[in-house]
């Protein structure tokens, strides 16, 4: 008897367990390195994704003794493979070690709706030595540029911009690179001046790569950033100088090889001349704010049919690259048989190597006020597609939505509500008797007779 009373408090554990897993599935932590070995002077990217949950804003990184760490970037998103759509949000770090040695990467923790959830630990093993080129990724060759009289030196910089001629707010992207033929302990000291007429956005922390020049083999370090340039005509973006010192060079020798006697020495970039052209009049929308690249906009709701009782939610997202900061506050649509709640907005960057691209995300809140079938409105916004040189208007798709009548109705008169809880109670009896689990309490009942007869015996 003992076995078949633990058998059946054991099954009853079971389908505990088994609800509880079901109650907590629906959100999942999944973490990526780029490297697991990496040298003292490169990075490694942290990914972290939250599978199961948009629009999470309370991701807390923990005290790192091993690494420094900046955000790169969060974006949301919605992946459809399971047939359904599961909303996720991901945040991407850029880690540089303090240190050589097996540095750690600890876990991170994420409180979600009471419950926590972390990420996996990583171990980094960080060398002084400089990471091999892999084969599927092939040296850059460079031999052509001119290097005029520093090619001989063993440490020089360069720079290039990737257009002289754009239009007012139009995306440039300044590429510096500093190439080394000797090995080095620290990098130069790099004045970034201010970029006078440009407004700067730095794109990543830092490539590197090998690459022969006049057949010598060099080690690049490649910075970039993005200007944005807010005064018309003729501008010029500034010289970027470099200062280098005996404490660079690992060796002596090549210290002196290089200074001579000279305490430091100042390398720089060339200037260039930027013609900015003013955006045309002509065809130009009354609604355009400024916006510059290339974008696209789309609009969809939580529920398509609403309760009297509850809030319609909708989103409007802006998406693309250019000048995100940029991106217009969408008005708020009016719906008919709706009041506006309330609204809010926030934007997502992700820098990639070659320009910056983002979003912006817009929830309108409304109230229904009465019983109704209604329509979302085409939301539309303005911008200059600077492929083309034309500006651009694009709409959202009109959205139906249905306003039903309230399946939970709001506080009604005693006598109604007494009457109402009668009904209640009957129908809940009916129901409870017509449930399966009924079934259960005879066969409690059963054993626990059966387990106190046993007993007595």
């Amino acid at each position: 008897m003992k076995k078949i009373t633990s058998l059946f408090f054991s099954l009853i554990l079971f389908f505990c367990l088994c609800y509880s897993a079901i109650v907590v599935y629906g959100i999942k932590v999944y973490s990526f390195v780029d490297k697991e070995s990496i040298g003292i002077d490169e990075q490694v990217m942290l990914r972290i994704t939250l599978a199961g949950v948009g629009f999470f804003h309370d991701l807390k990184i923990p005290k790192m003794e091993d690494f420094t760490f900046i955000k790169l970037s969060q974006f949301t998103g919605s992946d459809f493979s399971s047939g359904r759509p599961v909303p996720y949000t991901v945040f991407e770090y850029m880690l540089s070690p303090l240190k050589k040695g097996e540095l750690i990467i600890p876990k991170v923790y994420v409180s979600y709706k009471g419950l926590l959830y972390s990420s996996e630990e990583y171990k980094i093993k960080v060398s002084d030595k400089v990471r091999k080129v892999e084969k599927d990724k092939p040296s850059q060759d460079i031999s052509n540029m001119k290097i005029n009289n520093i090619g001989s030196f063993p440490i020089f910089i360069k720079s290039h911009i990737s257009s002289n001629k754009v239009f007012y707010n139009q995306q440039i992207i300044y590429t510096y690179t500093i190439f080394t033929r000797v090995p080095i302990k620290k990098m130069p000291t790099v004045d970034i001046p201010e970029f006078e007429g440009f407004r700067r956005e730095k794109l990543y922390t830092r490539k590197e790569y090998l690459t022969r020049i006049n057949g010598v083999l060099h080690k690049a370090f490649e910075y970039k950033f993005a200007l944005f340039p807010y005064m018309t005509d003729g501008q010029k973006i500034s010289k970027i100088k470099m200062f280098c010192d005996k404490d660079v060079f690992v060796t002596l020798d090549d210290a002196y090889k290089f200074l001579g006697k000279n305490k430091y020495a100042i390398l720089e970039t060339k200037a260039f001349d930027v013609e900015v052209l003013p955006l045309p009049i002509k065809d130009k929308p009354l609604s355009f704010s400024g916006l510059i690249g290339e974008f696209d906009i789309t609009a969809e709701v939580e529920n398509y049919e609403v309760d009297l009782n509850e809030n319609l939610v909708l989103f409007v997202k802006i998406k693309g690259s250019g000048n995100i900061t940029s991106i217009p506050t969408v008005k708020t649509p009016f719906i008919s048989g709706l009041n506006e709640y309330d609204t809010n907005s926030f934007v997502n960057f992700d820098k990639k190597e070659s320009k910056i691209v983002g979003e912006k995300i817009f929830k309108f809140t409304y109230v229904p006020i009465r019983k109704c079938e209604t329509k979302i409105p085409s939301i539309g916004f303005s911008y200059f597609d600077e492929k083309s040189g034309e500006y651009k208007t694009k709409y959202t798709e009109p959205i139906d939505i249905k306003i039903i009548k309230s399946k939970k109705p709001k506080n009604k008169d005693e006598k109604n509500s007494s009457e109402n809880n009668k009904e209640d109670e009957i129908k809940k009896g009916e129901n409870f008797y017509n449930k399966k689990y009924f079934l259960l309490f005879p066969i409690i009942l059963i054993l626990i007779l059966f387990n106190k007869k046993f007993y007595k015996k």
